[in-house]
């Protein structure tokens, strides 16, 4: 995410929020792929991410962003940036807590963006600023130009 040599693909969306199902934006990136094992695997790890916070059992919102939201033929990863309130994160108990936030934290990063292919950023509902920071970062391309930005909720019983 950011590096000033990587190639820059066409984006899959047109500026601005898109607010999607789960089903619609797995057809949306991966579509016109049918081949590519890549992609096919990071969608698969990207699900397991989701199936771990759903366990949670509170509702999240998903913005999703980087490389396999473009027309990469060999993304990386999928840059996603997660909100929760924060009632629902307190409500939580000190074991669920502890879980959601190591799949967030600076020090997992590396083991999580292995184990499911995700480069994964968190913030609550409530804290608008910080929101506001991450999806102006994520609804813009390096020339700082406008792209489009795909969002979906996720709650505890959406089959995935």
């Amino acid at each position: 995410m950011g590096e000033p040599n990587k190639p820059v693909f066409p984006p899959r969306f047109s500026p601005g929020i898109h607010l999607l199902t789960f089903r619609v934006l797995e057809e949306r990136l991966t579509a016109g792929f049918p081949k590519n094992e890549r992609r096919r695997l990071i969608w698969e790890r990207f699900r397991a991410f989701l199936q771990e916070l759903q366990s949670l059992g509170i509702p999240f919102c998903i913005y999703a962003d980087g490389s396999f939201v473009t027309a990469s033929p060999s993304p990386e990863d999928i840059d996603i940036f997660v909100t929760a309130a924060a009632a629902d994160v307190e409500g939580l108990t000190p074991e669920q807590q502890s879980f959601l936030f190591s799949l967030f934290a600076r020090d997992n990063l590396a083991i999580v963006k292995l184990r499911y292919l995700t480069h994964p950023f968190f913030a609550a509902q409530e804290n608008e600023r910080l929101c506001r920071t991450w999806i102006r970062f994520f609804s813009s391309a390096r020339d700082d130009s406008p792209k489009g930005l795909p969002c979906f909720d996720l709650a505890p019983d959406d089959l995935l």
